[in-house]
């Protein structure tokens, strides 16, 4: 009995797609490590834009690390006071980096070091899982089946009012009873789940289209 062996073809789309995408990876890496390099041979043969290539790779861990300790804020849940924190240091790392050399090489070098060092962090994260989980952190749950988990909440440094200002935006929520699930992710932002509708304490009204309250008012 002949039976006839089935392939499965991939679309050309596809395949073109594939490729691209392994040739744009291949590119993104040999520039890496051409940025390197150039990075290298420039603190070698001009040694005044080595402490600036060294100043900008050492700012970018201090502050990685001050702001991973610092715990996850979204631009929403900044304060007056977080923003002028953040000019502060925004000021006070440029004058350390530019110093008193404001030439257009020496800016193009302090770039140039920026991004290869967070290239350099991504490649790094996507290889070591546990780097990556180390860095970012992980989801956290800070609401279960209506109920606010206060401890995490201290810990993440969010309350209540901000889960249901995120619950009320995303979901048109309005009542920490009508979220089932509230999950900090590792980004900084709040995902609400919505308890189902047939829930005894959901609130029909909490899930209303605020457009279409406006309109019948």
């Amino acid at each position: 009995m002949h039976v006839e062996k089935q392939t499965h073809s991939v679309p050309p789309g596809n395949r073109t797609f594939s490729k691209r995408q392994y040739v744009g990876s291949r590119v993104q890496r040999i520039s890496w490590v051409a940025a390197v390099i150039g990075l290298m041979a420039a603190s070698i043969w001009m040694p005044d834009q080595a402490v600036s290539i060294f100043s900008a790779a050492g700012i970018y861990f201090v502050l990685m690390i001050v702001f991973r300790l610092a715990g996850k804020r979204t631009a929403a849940q900044l304060t007056t006071f977080d923003l002028i924190l953040l000019l502060i240091i925004s000021e006070t790392t440029q004058n350390t980096m530019v110093r008193d050399n404001n030439s257009f090489i020496n800016a193009a070098l302090l770039i140039i070091t920026l991004v290869v060092v967070d290239i350099g962090m991504s490649m790094l994260k996507m290889r070591f899982e546990k780097l990556e989980r180390l860095l970012e952190g992980e989801p956290m749950t800070v609401v279960e089946n209506g109920r606010p988990l206060t401890d995490r909440m201290q810990i993440a440094r969010i309350d209540e009012e901000d889960v249901l200002s995120v619950a009320r935006l995303s979901r048109g929520i309005d009542r920490m009873e009508d979220i089932q699930r509230a999950v900090l992710e590792a980004s900084g932002g709040i995902s609400i789940i919505p308890r189902p509708a047939g829930h005894p304490s959901y609130n029909h009204s909490s899930n209303a289209n605020p457009a279409q309250e406006l309109d019948s008012t």
